[in-house]
């Protein structure tokens, strides 16, 4: 089974390989090592959005990864720019299906938390056990 923790960039995609042409780009398409869920792919493109890098994922296909750079010397900088991305994608993904998780937990077990019990499970959630 895939885990959306073991998610990285496995490759280029062999069916869209980079060419030089008459454009003053170069398009790369990473592959994935397994298609990420469609959640994870909102996290990833806001993630991005602000990037250096012009990157993106569509969210129906989650497998390849899209960008394009203007010189191959930025091929680099621009794979270690995603490698970042999708972990810090991952981490971001994880911590919302988290709360999504503690937020029904607390909804399904007929708790209305206010006041000190509302405290409470507030620190009880925060607690780092690494």
């Amino acid at each position: 089974m895939e885990n959306i923790s073991d998610l990285k960039i496995a490759g280029i995609d062999e069916l869209r390989r980079p060419v030089i042409r008459t454009e003053p780009y170069i398009e790369l398409f990473f592959r994935l090592n397994h298609k990420a869920p469609k959640a994870w792919c909102r996290v990833f493109n806001d993630t991005v959005s602000k990037s250096a890098y012009s990157m993106s994922i569509k969210i129906e296909d989650g497998l390849f990864i899209e960008t394009w750079v203007r010189k191959k010397e930025e091929i680099v900088d621009v794979l270690m720019t995603m490698q970042a991305a999708v972990k810090s994608s991952i981490k971001q993904y994880i911590d919302q299906v988290e709360a999504r998780s503690r937020a029904s937990s607390t909804k399904s077990s007929g708790e209305e938390a206010t006041g000190e019990q509302l405290e409470l499970n507030q620190i009880i959630d925060s607690l780092d056990f690494k």
